[in-house]
């Protein structure tokens, strides 16, 4: 499916380069298990690439994007502990990628997305 980006096809190349900003209230729930509400701003360039013409065209679209994200932390008290971070946005500016001819919609943004992150963090 050409909208996909896990799996963008052989007719479209697509990337994402994306800085996300977190604003915190700097108060969780729980000890062992924290969770942290937060609001998220996420800015960025999204590249698309039609890969079905003889000379392909790079179209770059500005992306921004706003939400909530929640931080949860599992195991804070010892050493080593998880980090996961779960989130809903929703894009300032609706994107989408046509061909001319024919005219065909390529792909194009959500109305809303889900957002997850996780790692392993050590305090310093």
């Amino acid at each position: 499916m050409a909208g996909d980006f896990f799996h963008p096809g052989d007719d479209l190349g697509l990337r994402w380069l994306a800085l996300s900003l977190d604003g915190c209230p700097g108060w969780s729930w729980g000890r062992f298990v924290s969770a942290e509400p937060c609001v998220r701003f996420t800015a960025g360039v999204l590249t698309m690439t039609d890969h079905t013409v003889m000379s392909p065209k790079v179209v770059d679209r500005l992306w921004g994007s706003g939400g909530a994200v929640v931080h949860v932390e599992v195991g804070r008290s010892a050493g080593f502990w998880l980090k996961v971070d779960v989130g809903l946005e929703i894009p300032f500016v609706q994107r989408s990628f046509v061909v001319s001819a024919p005219h065909k919609e390529l792909g194009s943004t959500s109305w809303f997305y889900p957002t997850l992150a996780f790692g392993l963090a050590h305090s310093l």
